[in-house]
């Protein structure tokens, strides 16, 4: 047994030192592959390091073989690898070392340093006096951490058909001026590097195939030099350095992401494009990205124009960008969005074809509509504006904009172009995807902060048949009974459009729905049901609706019709006016599906009025059709008078989550359960907070028709500042005249939350003002707030009486009457004055509050009064944790314990006893206290 142990360490030993060693070649053959021509015998292995040190026979391999190292370290002696072979070499330091040999690659090389630590000049190949590298295979070097391949004194050639990946510190070192590297026509030069690529120090690089690198290029003295010859192209990410008294000539394509930095000769016979130029001597062409329309290139001469062969938005130049014109070097761009893109230049010269990418800033097209056409009429200016604001839309393209000026635009067209169509009412306005629509213009504004929307009103009418009443002549139906005769079943349509669309500064006016008889109308590419929304219909669509006014429309389903589809982004309505309208469901705004948030909102004087009678939901209804996870915020609303007879502002169905915050229901008719109507069986939350709301019972009962009390809500009346002049005295909405604006002593000024909320409020003040805190409603107040100053010296007489017992409440107002609370908010008063006399029944704390007319102080509390039972005698034995109070009309004996959690108080006649097993805990608060107590009554 031990003789049979003993071998097999010895052969194990043996085995791992025949496994490690030095394999040197031998050969009486070229054949690697015969073990005889190694010494010692046996065919190299991974494990093993060569030396080929001879050049009387050289090897060859023709198979797949492995090494860890590779040393050719004589002249004349070489190594060649076959075409279908793959040699791989592998150490953990260099791996493949050349000094005065040479290597010949028809095959794949896979060479590799694993060493993960960086050293000083250490690479995973190194070629040095007269080393040559000739390849026409697949040569891919792994530096790691360290260089991939570094060279002096030595030659690469590249040939045709020969690829060369490097990576690692740096791709290439080269180390004098005898180190070259040429890389033919049809040879490919590629890798990365996480700084520098390539370094010349010196060196000479001739390319005349394709070197592709990541990671910057310098070439760092004199005697470093880079050809770029025929159709030779270098692309790289990265700087690109010709240092002093380098050389760099281009011929053919230099690419470069990055700058372009010359310090010493940089001359061009070719094409540069880069981020940066300095000065060089340039005899073709420079392209330069993020360029106006006439500067993207920059020639010799202008007739080295004639090389661009157009500018196209795709890689295969089939697909062209718009047209370029050589004779006075512009470039035109066809109708594709505005944004940043990579187009692709196609140039020949020379025999040579480069398709070129650069960055191209498409600025967003504006289109100018009047009343009335002016000048040429194409939309290019407002001299030359539009008359017809859909041909203005339809000619845009993502994030361009159309500008209308301030008048009374009426549908030309129905959805498919017609200016005639057999049903007039099919006439209407559609929007395209990605296009922003904005009125509000004077007709002279130069840049879009000069717009003035307030003023100028641009006014989208329904009126095809002209025939509205027109009392005031502004012709705009100031309520839906002024529509009279046929009326677009539809204003605008929004039908699959993006969210980057937006309609901004608009009045909506007049559009009258059909019934559910009446067919779809096509518009556009898609259709729309008549019952959907008179003012604006929105289908499968993301748009942003702001600063615009809806007023005297006749719906089905609203008077804005929101259906994302249940879409995963959002409809937005923001800063907005809903008056005077009227649906059968949802008499404002009726959101169908999907996501919607709705900010800076006023709806006054909607109705819903169905089956001649009004119903719920007379501001907004919310479709059955709401999908379980869907959000549906409003903030900052203001929504008043909408509910006449008995109904409720509000009707929500569905499954969506509800949230209402900042926001001010008022005026609406008084009705039990407050004024949103949950329909029996929806879905989802309704969360209501800091939120002004009738009938709500906030601060006291809460009415869970509003939902969920998320807290701040407060019931009582906004204190509008002309609730009868919702536009003000100016006669313009969004201004801080408006009758809706609050006044300074409303409770909704400082109150809401600043979670969430737009920066400005509907008039576009700021939110909140003053750095302060948010106001309720859609109005910010842009003043201090005016509230009365609080009650002082607030107390009562009594903290602890019989159940039944009088005590007296007193207080004291600088300015006002002292009005006194049995609530924090909300409630009624149960009474005025100082002294002002209270029979409790149980534990109450009361408020007192000064008020001036309808302004009201934040309100102080009293203590808690406590009811207490007296009794004869009493004998406490069980533990106290919370507040009690226990008086006798004779004696007290305690053997219990008052917890940390305590406020106790043993009041006694005549005496207290607190005996063995009496104890009070860290925390508590405890009186005992001998004082005359006489029975209850």
């Amino acid at each position: 047994m031990k003789k049979n142990l003993l071998l097999l360490l010895l052969g194990f030993f043996c085995t791992q030192y025949s496994f490690g060693q030095t394999k040197t070649w031998a050969g009486t053959t070229t054949d690697w592959h015969t073990a005889a021509n190694w010494s010692p015998t046996g065919v190299p292995s991974a494990a093993n390091d060569v030396v080929i040190n001879t050049g009387a026979i050289n090897p060859i391999i023709s198979s797949n073989v492995s090494a860890k190292s590779i040393n050719i370290s004589v002249a004349g002696a070489s190594l060649t690898v076959n075409s279908g072979a793959i040699l791989t070499v592998s150490n953990a330091g260099t791996a493949l070392q050349i000094n005065n040999g040479g290597l010949t690659n028809n095959g794949t090389v896979l060479i590799t340093n694993t060493n993960p630590t960086e050293v000083s000049q250490e690479a995973a190949v190194l070629l040095t006096f007269s080393a040559i590298i000739t390849n026409t295979g697949t040569i891919t070097v792994n530096g790691g951490a360290n260089y991939g391949i570094r060279m002096a004194g030595s030659t690469i050639n590249n040939q045709s058909g020969g690829v060369i990946t490097s990576n690692g510190k740096e791709l290439i070192r080269f180390g004098d001026s005898n180190a070259i590297l040429n890389n033919n026509a049809g040879a490919t030069l590629n890798g990365t590097s996480p700084a520098t690529a390539i370094t010349l120090i010196p060196g000479k690089l001739n390319n005349n195939g394709l070197i592709d690198i990541t990671g910057s290029l310098e070439l760092y003295n004199s005697n470093s030099r880079l050809r770029n010859l025929g159709c030779g192209i270098i692309k790289m990410v990265g700087d690109y350095y010709t240092q002093s008294g380098a050389t760099t000539e281009n011929d053919g394509l230099l690419q470069i992401d990055g700058s372009l930095n010359n310090f010493g000769s940089t001359s061009n016979d070719g094409v540069i494009r880069a981020n940066a130029y300095p000065t060089l001597t340039n005899h073709n062409l420079l392209i330069n990205n993020n360029a106006a329309n006439n500067a993207i290139f920059t020639p010799f001469t202008n007739s080295y124009l004639s090389a661009v062969q157009g500018i196209f938005l795709n890689a295969a130049a089939t697909v062209s960008a718009g047209t370029y014109t050589s004779n006075n070097n512009t470039f035109t761009p066809g109708n594709f969005s505005g944004g940043t893109y990579t187009l692709y230049a196609k140039i020949s010269y020379d025999g040579c074809t480069f398709i070129v990418p650069f960055s191209y800033i498409r600025a967003p097209t504006r289109r100018y509509v009047k009343t009335a056409a002016a000048g040429s009429g194409d939309g290019s200016s407002w001299a030359n504006a539009s008359g017809d604001i859909q041909a203005m839309i339809n000619a845009s393209s993502t994030n361009d904009s159309v500008w209308v000026a301030s008048g009374v635009y009426i549908p030309l067209y129905d959805g498919t172009g017609n200016a005639n169509p057999a049903n007039v009412r099919h006439k209407i306005f559609y929007m395209k995807s990605g296009v922003k629509l904005f009125g509000g213009f004077a007709g002279t504004e130069t840049s879009f902060s000069q717009r003035d929307f307030k003023t100028n009103r641009t006014v989208f009418s329904g009126d095809a048949d002209n025939n509205d009443t027109n009392t005031d002549g502004n012709f705009i139906s100031e309520s839906y009974t002024d529509i009279q005769g046929n009326n677009s079943y539809h204003v605008l349509g929004v039908i699959s459009c993006d969210k980057l669309t937006r309609i901004d500064g608009i009045t909506f006016t007049a559009g009258k729905s059909g019934t559910t008889g009446d067919p779809s109308q096509t518009v556009g590419s898609g259709s729309l049901s008549t019952v959907f929304g008179p003012a604006i219909s929105i289908a499968g669509a993301f748009p942003t609706v702001a600063n615009c006014v809806f007023i005297g429309n006749d719906g089905y389903y609203g008077t804005t019709y929101h259906n994302n589809v249940n879409g995963t982004d959002t409809v937005r309505i923001n800063n907005s006016y809903y008056l005077n309208n009227r649906a059968q469901f949802g008499g404002g705004m009726f959101i169908h599906r999907g996501h919607t948030l709705i900010d800076n909102v006023v709806l006054v004087n909607n109705a819903v009025f169905r089956s001649n009678a009004y119903r719920n939901g007379g501001a907004i209804a919310i479709s059955s059709n709401m999908q379980v996870g869907k959000i549906v915020k409003f903030t900052n609303m203001t929504i008043v008078n909408n509910s006449p007879s008995s109904t409720k502002a509000i009707e929500i169905d569905g499954d969506a989550d509800i949230s209402i915050i900042n926001s001010i229901i008022w005026n609406e008719t008084a009705v039990a359960g407050g004024n949103v109507n949950r329909v029996s069986g929806a879905g989802g939350s309704l969360t209501s907070s800091y939120s002004l709301l009738q009938n709500s019972g906030a601060g006291s009962s809460w009415n869970g028709g509003y939902g969920t009390d998320g807290g701040n809500n407060y019931d009582g009346d906004p204190l509008f500042t002309n609730l009868s002049d919702i536009n003000g005295a100016d006669n313009k909405f969004f201004t801080t005249d408006d009758g809706l604006t609050l006044t300074g002593c409303s409770p909704g000024v400082n109150t809401g939350t600043n979670t969430n909320v737009f920066a400005t409020d509907i008039t576009h003040s700021p939110r909140p003002y003053n750095s302060g805190i948010a106001d309720i409603g859609a109005y910010e107040r842009q003043a201090a707030a005016t509230l009365t100053t609080i009650p002082t010296n607030v107390s009562v007489n009594k903290t602890v009486i019989c159940p039944g017992n009088t005590l007296t409440l007193s207080a004291q107002c600088s300015a006002g009457t002292i009005t006194w609370y049995n609530q924090a908010t909300g409630g009624t008063a149960i009474g005025t004055g100082n002294n002002l006399n209270q029979s409790p029944t149980v534990n109450t704390v009361y408020y007192s509050a000064c008020e001036v007319g309808n302004c009201k102080s934040e309100r102080v509390a009293t203590a808690e009064i406590i009811i207490s039972m007296v009794s004869a005698n009493i004998n406490l034995t069980a533990s106290i944790s919370g507040t009690a109070i226990y008086a006798s009309s004779n004696t007290i004996t305690a053997t219990n314990k008052v917890l940390g959690t305590a406020n106790a108080q043993y009041l006694a006649n005549n005496s207290i006893s607190l005996n063995a097993g009496f104890e009070t805990s860290s925390g508590a608060v405890f009186t005992a206290r001998a004082t005359p107590v006489t029975a209850c009554n």
